[in-house]
């Protein structure tokens, strides 16, 4: 049975399977190895506003208890090779913008990763590291916006 982030996930990337998303940009950092989606990153490897990788790496791996961090959900995500490729592209390429841009950013990451179906077993995992980018603890490490 789906917890309901699941569903609304599902929900998403069915929805968005339909329609014609906008295109969006992502520019590489040279010497950080990964992207900002809100417009690429300074040569002292922080992003446009402030944002720096390391950061949001840091709290996903960190433990809920004390906290602030999504360590389980994302320990248990790494664990299954397609939801790694999933948060790996994610993290490579989605985080450092604004929250509302995450969703069109990942779902290429989730076709790339080898999502196949909307009950791929992938998705919950997934959905709970999610959870903590969007809506929990490591939001504000996460986004700009």
């Amino acid at each position: 049975m789906f917890r309901p982030t699941s569903t609304v996930l599902l929900g998403a990337l069915l929805w968005i399977g339909c329609v014609d998303p906008p295109i969006v940009t992502l520019v590489s950092a040279p010497d950080a190895g990964s992207a900002v989606a809100d417009g690429g990153s300074a040569p002292d490897g922080h992003g446009a506003g402030g944002f720096e990788l390391s950061v949001c790496k840091d709290c996903l791996m960190a433990p809920e208890k004390p906290g602030p961090g999504c360590g389980s959900a994302y320990a248990a995500c790494v664990a299954n090779p397609v939801c790694d490729r999933l948060i790996a592209c994610a993290l490579g390429n989605c985080v450092g913008g604004p929250s509302s841009a995450f969703i069109g950013c990942a779902i290429p990451c989730a076709q790339d990763a080898g999502v196949l179906s909307g009950n791929d077993p992938s998705l919950p995992l997934a959905s709970a590291v999610y959870n903590c980018f969007i809506n929990g603890a490591c939001t504000a490490g996460c986004f700009t916006q």
